[in-house]
């Protein structure tokens, strides 16, 4: 499996790289990649800013919970 995130939340190369936890091979070439373009990393790093602010803030949170609950609700009134 892939670290680092799950690529709905962080989509590799968008807002960083996702590797195998047990390739020491993938892990050295992201560092290798972040370190040959900083401008890029940065760059990544300001979309995994913004991506994190907009799927998990706390109105967007309250929202989707509450759409669980009224989906759970209307399944069991079924």
């Amino acid at each position: 499996g892939r670290a680092g995130g799950v690529p709905e939340v962080c989509p590799d190369g968008e807002t960083g790289y996702l590797v195998d936890p047990e390739s020491p091979q993938e892990i050295a070439e992201a560092i290798l990649a972040m370190l040959a373009d900083p401008t890029r990393a940065r760059q990544m790093g300001e979309r995994g800013h913004i991506r994190a602010r907009e799927l998990f803030d706390a109105k967007t949170t309250a929202a989707h919970v509450q759409s669980l609950y009224e989906e759970i609700l209307e399944r069991q009134a079924q």
